[in-house]
């Protein structure tokens, strides 16, 4: 498995239900070792979290959409 690099950013889909955003990233495969909990946008993975990479994520709420660079910028 590859891993993502921390040059990403994400974001929540607006949603009527306020709240209900919650996506998890972890260090590594499967959904093991350490994780963080997001629940707002974040322009930049590598200043939210201290973490040299992150192998695995889980959306437990809502919809989001991840940028390939900074500043919720590229594909």
């Amino acid at each position: 498995m590859g891993y993502f690099s921390l040059s990403f950013s994400v974001v929540p889909l607006p949603s009527q239900n306020t709240g209900s955003h919650k996506i998890q990233l972890f260090e590594r495969d499967d959904l093991q070792g350490q994780t963080l909990e997001l629940t707002d946008d974040c322009p930049s993975v590598q200043d939210c979290i201290h973490r040299p990479e992150i192998h695995s994520l889980n959306v437990l709420g809502g919809s989001w959409i991840l940028y390939e660079l900074l500043n919720f910028r590229g594909r």
